[in-house]
């Protein structure tokens, strides 16, 4: 069942300290996938959410920067 949630971005802290999470936008998450990068050392893995943005476009979103704005559905049971 897909789900509303809210999508953020990492933004440099203006004090140079680290970064930030500021609202990028509104999105439905549809399912976890899992995807990679490669570097130097061998290809790393890791969690992601497939979010759908308003205009319809897809994304894979690193699981840390998704929050979900509705509450988890009832069981039918």
């Amino acid at each position: 069942m897909a789900r509303p949630v809210i999508v953020y971005k990492l933004v440099r802290d203006p004090l140079g300290t680290g970064c930030l999470e500021e609202v990028e936008r509104e999105g439905v998450f549809h399912e976890f996938g899992l995807d990679f990068q490669e570097c130097n050392e061998g290809v790393g893995s890791f969690t992601v959410a497939i979010v759908e943005s308003p205009d319809g476009t897809v994304s894979l979103v690193p699981v840390h920067l998704i929050r979900f704005i509705a509450p988890t559905p009832a069981s039918d049971a």
